[in-house]
């Protein structure tokens, strides 16, 4: 859960971003509790689109559902109420990205807004080359973060160290790499140009990739090294660019944006169990049909959401909410 003050329900899920007309924000004494597909655009931090939607919300209970870069554009969903509950759930969710790479050039925060690190000779590159070096970059791959990013190490955010003029190329800061997934990577277009040339890649990744990291280790494997010009995140989960709202409707239109809980809820499963008697066989993991019970709900990344049930019949204990939600709990607002 990222900037948060003090960080699939049974009807039918309205279009992802959108809400029914029915929904109708609550009067200032009761609480809030839903989403907004966020249409970031190019300058606002992450931070800032926060700060923005708890002015239009009216509570600092507001959190969003993974970093967007400044420099970069597109959906960035926010968590309003107790539905930062389902921050973590929600940023798990595939992303799909378009971005520009320009080779023959690196910086140091691998974007266009920082200051040139590395050079090398692309003029002869062509389309052909890049497809045969994407390759090795499908699948579950290795990554090592950008140092200009909120990747912590020794209790500090590297972009910190990297403020204070440290560099992960002279050995002063060590980043570890991490295993990320991509799902889908294709090279949509190319442009040439006499020293740097630039192509347009379709991603779509797990969460945690940095698509900067991406373009670096694209560009040092063909030798001439590559910065990323341009990014736009088209999808986050289930909340699609087509559904998002801008600020400026946001500002106009803001109660008709919000996507109520129990929608939200429906994108963190593939299934809701409602049955008293199936969770509490379940969790007790006695019987055959409890072993039923999990074949048949179980999710595809292994996390089961229970409704109402499991709280009443005392088999909720905070070790196990990672994996069980209880839909009531994560609604009331008990501050």
């Amino acid at each position: 859960m990222k900037d948060v003050s003090a960080e699939s329900q049974h009807e039918s899920t309205p279009e992802s971003g959108r809400t029914s007309s029915s929904f109708r924000l609550p009067p200032s004494s009761l609480p809030l509790h839903a989403v907004l597909n966020f249409l970031k655009p190019p300058g606002m931090t992450s931070h800032d689109a926060v700060s923005f939607v708890r002015r239009l919300a009216e509570t600092k209970r507001v959190g969003h559902t993974g970093t967007l870069d400044p420099a970069a554009a597109g959906v960035l969903p926010i968590c309003i109420g107790n539905a930062t509950k389902l921050a973590d759930y929600l940023q798990a969710g595939r992303k799909t990205y378009i971005a520009e790479a320009t080779f023959g050039t690196e910086t140091d925060s691998l974007d266009a807004t920082g200051e040139t690190v590395f050079t090398g000779d692309a003029r002869a590159l062509n389309e052909q080359h890049i497809n045969d070096a994407l390759a090795p970059f499908r699948g579950d791959i290795l990554q090592t973060p950008p140092l200009f990013s909120a990747v912590k190490k020794d209790g500090k955010k590297l972009y910190q160290l990297a403020r204070e003029g440290q560099s992960i190329e002279r050995g002063e800061v060590e980043v570890a790499a991490r295993e990320v997934q991509i799902y889908k990577l294709e090279m949509t277009r190319f442009f040439t140009h006499e020293k740097f040339p630039r192509a347009i890649f379709h991603i779509e990744c797990g969460s945690g990739t940095y698509i900067r990291s991406l373009v670096r280790d694209i560009g040092r494997a063909l030798g001439c090294f590559a910065t990323m010009s341009f990014l736009v995140r088209t999808q986050s989960g289930d909340f699609h660019i087509d559904n998002a709202r801008t600020p400026q409707e946001l500002e106009s239109d803001f109660v008709s944006s919000l996507v109520p809980f129990q929608s939200a809820l429906e994108s963190c499963a593939s299934r809701v169990v409602t049955d008293d008697e199936v969770v509490a066989e379940y969790l007790a993991g006695r019987t055959r049909r409890s072993r039923e019970a999990e074949n048949k709900h179980r999710t595809s990344d292994e996390r089961l959401l229970f409704v109402d049930a499991a709280r009443r019949h005392g088999l909720l204990c905070d070790g196990q909410t990672s994996k069980l939600f209880h839909l009531q709990n994560l609604q009331e607002d008990k501050t």
